[in-house]
């Protein structure tokens, strides 16, 4: 068949079209890289997000957070996906009109004039030239709105950090309102509160979980940006493209596949021993469902897919992130760790003991003794899968004649977590650990960091839901942080629960805080205050680093870096910090963070950009948390290569059969609760929710 339009000739059948160039940048004169931003004048992205749903309850509203975090991503990524299906409508219409390579783009030369497309005489075909001319106008527009991705992605992220931040406040408001609710419920409707009520204490976790997710989905947009914009020219020029998924259908897909796991979970856990129940229950993926107009109709939770990892043999000391601290400071270092962990056993926390002893068995991967440390603190924590894989590991290269009596006792131990159902934490367990964060908050306290103070206050009253008089200390420590919404808010509920009797003191404190509120007291940051503190906050770090408390040196960077959110070089050291506390997936996400804000050609930065990027391609090569130990040639392991797993230790890692961890003594990997004035009220929520990776709650 000859083509309707082969021979036509560009000197008078012509047009001029504003249309995607080879490359983003020499088109729409904007960076669409990780790091860049829009610099056109012309860019059009909307200054807010998607429009966030009306709720009737404040339940519905916390469990249809990690659904509006999604749909963050899926607008800031709609430019995107419109370039990806406008690339196969061409393609089409190239097939449809049988239009040759060469005649299509010379109809279609780059033009840029007033912002407008001026199409001259296409062709006698009115027809043809209509769709014609309908498909240069979606690719002006495509082009036009590719040019705010970068803003689009920037708006994003900020919702989503709203979104997280809303945690602490919502967690507080779902525990009254199902509290009341259950107050006066009768029959089955009792059943589905005190259900509603299990979902809710799993939330902070799951709400962070798809942060970080969506987040991580955030920093993929600008690769997918600069392909669809490949595909959009290959398919003028009539060459092959590289199919693509939209963000949009992939979410969709993402919501189905969990909607089908939860339905399986629910099935399973009627038909199956608890066992079973709670394998299926790892393999599902949190959801909720949601109708078109945005309000939850369904709710769902389960527990996210854990990160398993593969443990490094012994002797691998020397392949790991351990291989370049001093040896002076590892063995200070083990010893602290080692007081920490007895301490915490003395005072019933074992969770908090096997923590420490984790820390420091990661520290000296080829004392064992650690690791039955560890294994023995684990399981009297109720924390069972870690409790297994720790004294496997012993029994297996522990040494007969050295460790006779901890091998008979370890053997004892796995004998009775093979034969029975791993027992739930109670509240003395529970209780123990917020005696830990209290005493942590109380040191961060005198250190003046009020913003980790708040967080870890509000950590422990988490866990012990009764202690009341907690809500007043996140409270003071949120007023003494800055952070006025927050301490408004914990104030008020303050004195919705606090007894008259036992908190007489501090209900009468309260009163006095709010009238100072109300009368506008509450402390705001002076000028050159705010660098001061985060100075402060850099230094403390710094020691903390060199002593090799890593986890909490990452907090005091973090709430530096909240501070002074434009300060990108202090992700760097939260990347730092994390890499050598053998964290590996915090790592990645700050140096991913790191490397797509600074400058890499700037001398401050090109050193850490060099070092950043070569720690991120050994993770994208071996994974987390291989590339710790790996020389970065090592490929992902397959699920079936895992015989040997264990937990990254203090990593991101969902799942039920993982109890609270606290992390090591000193304020864990928190965020700062010390907010820019300008910024949306709530950082103590943001901080709370990132501390939440650290405390994995298990169900009971």
């Amino acid at each position: 068949m000859t083509s309707k339009f082969r021979g036509i000739s560009t000197a008078s059948h012509w047009m001029r079209c504003t249309i995607l160039a080879a490359s983003a940048v020499s088109l729409f004169g904007c960076d669409l890289s990780a790091s860049g931003s829009a610099s056109a004048s012309g860019s059009t992205a909307p200054a807010e997000g998607p429009p966030a749903p009306e709720y009737e309850r404040t339940f519905d509203e916390f469990v249809d957070v990690p659904n509006q975090m999604t749909a963050q991503v899926v607008w800031a990524a709609e430019p995107i996906d419109n370039a990806v299906r406008l690339a196969d409508e061409i393609a089409a219409l190239r097939a449809e009109l049988d239009i040759d390579p060469a005649a299509f783009s010379a109809m279609c030369t780059v033009a840029f004039k007033d912002g407008t497309i001026e199409i001259g005489a296409v062709t006698e075909y009115e027809d043809a030239r209509a769709k014609i001319e309908a498909t240069l106008a979606k690719i002006k527009q495509v082009g036009v709105d590719l040019q705010g991705v970068p803003g689009r992605i920037k708006v994003a992220g900020k919702n989503i950090g709203k979104l997280a931040m809303s945690t602490p406040k919502l967690a507080l408001k779902t525990t009254k309102e199902l509290s009341g609710e259950l107050a006066v419920a009768v029959g089955d409707g009792g059943v589905q509160i005190e259900a509603d009520i299990a979902t809710a204490k799993e939330l902070p976790n799951t709400v962070k979980n798809a942060a970080t997710e969506a987040k991580n989905s955030l920093t993929e947009l600008p690769a997918k940006a600069a392909q669809a914009t490949k595909n959009l020219m290959a398919a003028m020029n009539g060459e092959a493209i590289e199919p693509m998924e939209t963000t949009g259908d992939a979410a969709v897909e993402g919501e189905a596949e969990a909607e089908v796991a939860v339905a399986t979970t629910d099935a399973a856990e009627t038909a199956t021993t608890d066992a079973a129940a709670t394998t299926t229950t790892d393999a599902a993926a949190t959801t909720t469902t949601t109708t078109d107009a945005g309000a939850t109709a369904a709710t769902t939770t389960t527990a996210a897919v854990p990160n398993v990892a593969v443990m490094p043999p012994p002797g691998s000391a020397n392949q790991s992130t351990v291989a370049g601290l001093p040896p002076a400071a590892v063995t200070a270092r083990i010893a602290k760790l080692q007081k920490i962990g007895k301490e915490a056993a003395d005072r019933g926390d074992w969770l908090s003991a096997a923590d420490a002893f984790e820390e420091a068995y990661v520290l000296a991967p080829d004392n064992l003794v650690l690791a039955y440390k560890t294994g023995d603190a684990a399981a009297k924590a109720k924390d069972c899968e870690r409790a297994r894989i720790n004294l496997e590991r012993f029994v297996q290269y522990g040494d007969q004649t050295l460790f006779a009596p901890e091998l008979a006792l370890a053997n004892k131990t796995l004998g009775e977590l093979k034969t029975f159902e791993c027992p739930p934490r109670t509240p003395a367990d529970e209780a123990a650990l917020a005696g830990t964060l209290v005493k942590r908050a109380e040191e961060l306290g005198k250190q003046e960091d009020w913003g980790g103070a708040a967080t870890t206050y509000a950590l422990a009253y988490q866990l012990t839901p009764e202690d009341h008089a907690l809500a007043f200390q996140v409270a003071v420590a949120s007023w003494n942080s800055r952070e006025c919404a927050d301490a408004d808010t914990y104030f008020a509920y303050f004195l919705t629960v606090g007894d008259p009797k036992l908190h007489r003191t501090q209900l009468r404190e309260t009163k006095r805080y709010q009238e100072e509120s109300a009368a506008g007291m509450c402390p705001k940051w002076a000028v050159g205050e705010k660098e001061t503190h985060a100075r402060d906050l850099y230094a403390e770090a710094q020691a903390l680093d060199l002593e090799l408390d890593f986890k909490a040196a990452i907090g005091k960077y973090e709430r530096a870096y909240y501070i002074l959110p434009t300060n990108h070089a202090l992700a760097f050291r939260i990347g730092d910090a994390a890499w050598k506390g053998q964290e590996c997936e915090q790592a990645q996400a700050a140096f991913s963070t790191f490397t797509a804000n600074v400058d890499a050609t700037d001398p401050r930065h090109s050193a850490d950009v060099k070092i950043a990027k070569g720690i991120l391609a050994r993770i994208d090569s071996a994974g987390c948390p291989n590339a710790l130990w790996s020389s970065g040639g090592a490929k992902k392991p397959a699920a079936s290569d895992t015989a040997d797993v264990v937990p990254d230790p203090g990593g991101e890692v969902g799942g039920d059969e993982r109890p609270p961890k606290s992390g090591g003594g000193g304020g864990g990997s928190v965020a700062c609760s010390v907010t820019d004035q300008d910024a949306p009220a709530g950082g103590l929520a943001f901080g709370l929710l990132l501390l939440a990776a650290a405390i994995r709650r298990r169900e009971d």
